[in-house]
């Protein structure tokens, strides 16, 4: 995956090469890991240095998950997650979903958002099936990690509710569930939902089938803080859509952009949606602290954070009956970052923002005393840099002119690398590992 520099910002654009690192390794080089080596690596993006955001956690899905056996399972650690918890994924028929991939909708005619996509995640709900709440997740962060997920953080992604043949979605539950230990737990700011009301303000109850909104409680252990003074004592912390002209409809590939700040003195919530085919973005949600009349959410100096784990979807299906349906939710192109400008962007198409295509080649690679960069283009004082799983920079080559440079190992230990490449104004960035 190579991305482009636009001032500070780093934009996903598609490379040319398999030798290239993949959308979801590029942008994401993780903790590493040694246990994970048997199944697959779990990275993250490292971000140039004059960046002082950057793109947290993004999966495209673009791999095998079954969903009737554990094969592909481990995909989702080498994606970036730390856990699954489902039907289908060893530990078996824990929770009461399957999650997997798959490339193709019931219903569905169109192509999937993003770069030449071939396959979404799917989050099977089987909370009427099995009468019961699914309890089943992706999970993200390993709950030791203080703010693994910001305190003040974006999320982005691409959602299809299936209501189709056999597949007749209705959803309401927990859908982003963040906490600051080990899932479950009590302690955190929010909870993102899926409900028919729209919550505060208005309270609007959709009768579409399939049809939800995305809602949000302050979910504080000590009190719950967000203040919507207008509302009832019991409902004030409740905060839903300030516009109802847009929601979650079924059967259309929805763009969802969610912001939440609690590391401020204020708290912040915001929603957006932008259906496929749709050129402008409407703002669902705003909730400003201090700033959106009848609203206030104080957060003291001791609980401004963010959190530890991030668990999607988790608890599907309510308590009553009427509410314990199955569902089918199609996902795509999951990305969390530290800000709004850090996250993909997508033509009206759906297809994710790209231009020039840069492609490098490593040889050998592995390599234990030197390799020969190649580039497909004639560099003008190009600069590349080598870092490792960490973010370090290792080596440094500057004013690169041509189109192959070698590079020594020098007193490089054994390892995974980044070899970053900077040239008019674009970032390319490759995978090497250096042996003994």
């Amino acid at each position: 995956m190579c991305v482009q520099k636009q001032g500070n910002l780093y934009s996903p654009i598609k490379c040319g090469v398999s030798t290239i690192i993949t959308d979801k390794e590029a942008m994401k080089i993780r903790k590493f890991s040694s246990s994970f080596l048997a199944c697959a690596l779990c990275l993250m993006l490292f971000l140039a240095s004059t960046s002082t955001a950057q793109l947290i956690h993004f999966d495209d899905f673009e791999y095998y998950v079954d969903k009737n056996s554990e094969q592909g399972c481990s995909n989702f650690l080498s994606a970036g997650w730390q856990f699954v918890k489902c039907i289908n994924c060893p530990p078996f028929y824990r929770g009461a979903g399957y999650i997997y991939t798959i490339d193709s909708i019931p219903g569905y005619q169109g192509v999937f958002p993003g770069i030449n996509s071939k396959r979404v995640l799917v989050l099977e709900s089987k909370s009427g099936t099995m009468q019961t709440q699914t309890d089943f997740y992706l999970r993200y962060g390993d709950g030791n990690t203080p703010n693994a997920i910001p305190g003040n953080v974006w999320f982005q992604f691409w959602i299809y509710i299936n209501h189709y043949g056999n597949e007749l979605s209705e959803v309401h539950g927990k859908f982003l569930y963040p906490c600051d230990g080990p899932y479950p737990c009590q302690t955190g700011h929010w909870l993102f939902i899926l409900s028919k009301n729209s919550s505060n303000p208005y309270g609007y109850i959709t009768s579409t089938p399939g049809e939800v909104f995305g809602t949000m409680r302050d979910e504080q252990t000590c009190c719950h803080t967000a203040n919507y003074s207008l509302a009832a004592p019991w409902d004030r912390w409740k905060l839903g859509y300030t516009d109802t002209s847009a929601r979650w409809s079924p059967n259309k590939w929805i763009l969802v952009k969610l912001h939440f700040d609690t590391q401020s003195p204020q708290g912040t919530y915001e929603q957006w949606l932008r259906p496929l085919g749709a050129s402008n973005w409407t703002k669902v949600s705003e909730w400003i602290g201090g700033v959106t009349p009848n609203f206030t959410w104080p957060i003291d100096s001791a609980n401004r954070r963010g959190h530890r784990v991030l668990s999607i979807p988790t608890t599907l299906g309510g308590l009553q009956p009427q509410t314990q349906i199955d569902s089918w939710i199609y996902m795509d192109d999951f990305a969390m970052a530290g800000s709004e400008s850090d996250l993909p962007q997508y033509t009206t198409t759906g297809v994710l923002v790209s231009s020039m295509l840069y492609a490098v080649t490593v040889s050998p690679n592995p390599f234990s005393t030197q390799a020969i960069i190649e580039f497909s283009h004639t560099l003008h004082n190009a600069n590349l840099t080598v870092v490792n799983v960490s973010g370090q920079t290792g080596a440094q080559i500057k004013n690169i002119n041509g189109n192959k440079v070698a590079l020594q190992r020098d007193a490089l230990p054994a390892g995974l690398y980044f070899i970053q490449l900077e040239d008019n104004n674009q970032l390319t960035t490759t995978k090497v590992v250096i042996t003994d």
